[in-house]
């Protein structure tokens, strides 16, 4: 699925990508969030935007060389978020494209981060004029949602210390 959020004026609207025309006009686009792309939707976003998508071996590479590299009209970054889903904690690996005005993020896994990020651009368009400030501040979120979920994984880890050290 790709959905694309441009400025029109002084709001930003979005639209998921159903059919997969050329754009046009790239100077209005904010951010292109590609989730869990087909091989034509990646063709699509390669043809019409000229990147290059992150390989999945570059995309789970735990070297911090392979996380981010600079090309000469882009900066392409890999990075973890950390997921909470039951009793398990785990990383998915989100990649970011910054080009021209625009970002492009790829991920395969709904993220909260991205839904409150969405709603936060929708209600709040004046802060969000290129792919830089839409690149902070999904990772103002991160941060937040990430501090919270090892806060709680302390906790119990304490929980846990107490109960191995009492014999219990």
């Amino acid at each position: 699925m790709i959905r694309i959020f441009y400025k029109e004026g002084l709001i930003i609207r979005s639209f998921q990508c159903k059919e997969l025309k050329p754009v046009e006009d790239k100077s209005v686009i904010l951010w292109v969030d590609v989730y869990s792309p087909s091989e034509e939707e990646v063709k699509w976003v390669v043809d019409n935007f000229k990147v290059e998508f992150p390989s999945v071996q570059e995309r789970e590479d735990i070297e911090i060389s392979s996380r981010y590299w600079e090309e000469e009209d882009s900066i392409t970054i890999n990075t973890f978020f950390l997921i909470r889903e039951g009793e398990n904690a785990f990383n998915e690996t989100v990649s970011f494209i910054i080009k021209d005005h625009y970002i492009i993020t790829i991920r395969y896994r709904e993220l909260k981060t991205f839904s409150e990020f969405a709603r936060r651009l929708m209600t709040n368009p004046s802060v969000y004029k290129t792919g830089f400030h839409i690149f902070s501040s999904i990772l103002e979120i991160k941060v937040a949602s990430d501090s919270d979920i090892l806060e709680n994984l302390a906790k119990e880890i304490s929980k846990l210390g107490k109960i191995v050290s009492s014999g219990n």
